[in-house]
């Protein structure tokens, strides 16, 4: 967990970077450009699943897969721990967003065109017409819904494989502090989501989103919400002015 060095007496509007990556340079100059106080904290941490005999079993059925899907570089990460023989196996490979697939390292990776998370896969060509396909996702074991029900809608025989979870991060007494006092924050899912908000003891804030979904799930929090076109550094300083 990378954790901001500066002064805890914050005279500058704050923006909170929840996610598990700290911010480069560049971001944060973009930041500080638009008069705000960058702080990171990753809130949630990801956890390989353990290699139960129910585990094992779904990844034994999954290796023969039409579409491999996966929902986020976490997901990679920890199907890689368990099994690295993975990328090798046989169908189509599919990522949610340019850092997933670039986490999977294989060639002709599925990622959407516009945007990134599940819908803007969904929106794919490949992914509208799929009777008689068996599609695997590699996930955590919450925030699936759009994805497997859509999925299973156009016909696919769909394989949920939970190779992470999702932990909170214990939090130092300044991280708290900080994550209270913050106008502004990047959320890169909906696990951050309900994290910051049950740290802020539920006071709303402004967010910046990488997908709709995560956006939806703000604003009925009560938050203002704007979405971003994917979780790039690139895509979040774009939207930086719309704050």
């Amino acid at each position: 967990m990378s954790i901001s060095t500066q002064s805890s007496d914050v005279c500058q509007p704050l923006f909170l970077l929840a996610r598990t990556a700290p911010a480069s340079a560049a971001l944060q100059s973009v930041v500080a450009a638009n008069g705000l106080q960058l702080f990171h904290c990753a809130l949630v941490q990801a956890q390989p699943e353990p290699l139960s005999e129910v585990l094992c079993a779904l990844l034994d059925e999954a290796r023969n897969a039409d579409w491999h899907i996966f929902v986020s570089p976490q997901a990679v990460r920890a199907a890689y721990s368990i099994r690295p023989e993975i990328a090798t196996w046989s169908g189509r490979f599919a990522a949610v967003g340019v850092s997933t697939a670039a986490a999977l390292n294989v060639s002709n990776v599925l990622v959407p065109a516009v945007g990134e998370g599940a819908q803007a896969l969904l929106d794919t060509a490949d992914l509208q017409h799929l009777h008689g396909v068996v599609a695997a996702i590699y996930a955590a074991p919450d925030g699936l819904e759009l994805l497997a029900n859509t999925l299973t809608q156009r016909g696919a025989r769909v394989l949920v494989v939970p190779v992470y979870r999702r932990v909170p991060c214990e939090l130092t007494q300044m991280q708290i502090a900080r994550c209270r006092v913050a106008e502004i924050a990047y959320v890169g899912s909906v696990a951050f989501l309900g994290t910051l908000l049950a740290v802020r003891a539920g006071q709303t804030l402004r967010v910046l989103t990488p997908s709709e979904r995560v956006a939806a799930a703000a604003r009925v929090l009560g938050c203002i919400a704007i979405v971003c076109e994917g979780s790039s550094e690139e895509a979040i300083a774009a939207q930086m002015g719309l704050l």
